[in-house]
């Protein structure tokens, strides 16, 4: 049919162009990025495709990622989750991977953070039962990974740290959740929105570990550059929430117990949200 022949005709087009065999792999996964919805079972092939890509074959990395999460969305859009799972489950496996593996094979470019940005699209798919493990698990890789990258010195210059790739997909599922909120109790058209439990989860996942973990720093200049981006869409991330939420959670409470560094966070929080 005509999707065949459109994959058929990319994979020549890198024939005569002098094109490796994985270059044609490349060409052949981005022909479906934006085509139709794939059985299940192509999950393994991309899977395959992952773990055949070896050092300096970015592109191909990038076209495994891309592929992803056009099935992904498609799923998120169509409502096919369950028809879809396989590739859910492939977005849950990679996110589990420990740190150095996953550097390994998505490599030191734009593929970690693109992986990590379909987050937003996979999320909303999963059981709510399972959403805080893995919210936990893949933003304790996303740090390691950052860290990773900047003890190496192998971060690549412009690209997108994994942690700013993280929180920029919670507060998309955030702003999306409160706009189609506000459609509903207007009367108008209703999108999709992420269950309240899935919410909740993001919220308190924000509000407790992340600030945690992003209060702290003095790990050195370069390290703490990175950091100054990661606070700023954990900012974002708050500004995503409803003010008389962040009330009710304490979030600018004050209190004798809390370290400094909770507190300077605190004080930061305040200043840029009534900036």
């Amino acid at each position: 049919d005509a999707f065949e022949e459109q994959c058929v005709r990319c994979a020549a087009d890198g024939a005569t162009d002098g094109g490796t065999r994985k270059e044609k792999i490349g060409s052949f996964l981005r022909c479906i990025c934006s085509a139709v919805s794939l059985p299940g079972q192509f999950a393994t092939v991309l899977n395959w495709a992952l773990n055949e890509s070896g050092d300096g074959e970015d592109d191909l990395k990038a076209a495994c990622v891309e592929a992803l999460s056009a099935q992904v969305r498609v799923r998120r859009r169509t409502g096919g989750a369950s028809e879809g799972r396989d590739f859910v489950q492939l977005f849950v496996h990679l996110s589990k991977l420990p740190s150095p593996t996953f550097v390994s094979l998505f490599g030191d470019g734009m593929g970690p953070a693109a992986f990590i940005s379909t987050l937003h699209h996979a999320l909303p798919l999963f059981p709510s039962g399972s959403v805080r493990n893995m919210l936990e698990g893949l933003w304790s890789l996303s740090m390691e990974v950052d860290t990773y990258s900047v003890s190496k010195g192998s971060r690549v210059e412009g690209s997108t740290s994994c942690v700013v790739a993280f929180l920029d997909s919670l507060r998309t599922i955030l702003v999306d959740s409160e706009k189609v909120l506000s459609q509903k109790e207007s009367g108008r058209g209703v999108g999709h929105k992420a269950p309240p439990a899935t919410v909740r989860d993001i919220r308190n996942l924000i509000l407790d570990q992340c600030l945690f973990d992003l209060s702290r720093g003095n790990k050195g200049e370069s390290h703490d550059a990175l950091m100054q981006t990661h606070r700023k869409s954990f900012y974002m991330c708050l500004q995503a929430m409803p003010m008389s939420y962040l009330e009710e959670k304490s979030v600018f409470a004050f209190v004798p117990s809390q370290s400094f560094d909770i507190s300077l966070a605190r004080f930061n929080i305040i200043a840029y949200l009534t900036s």
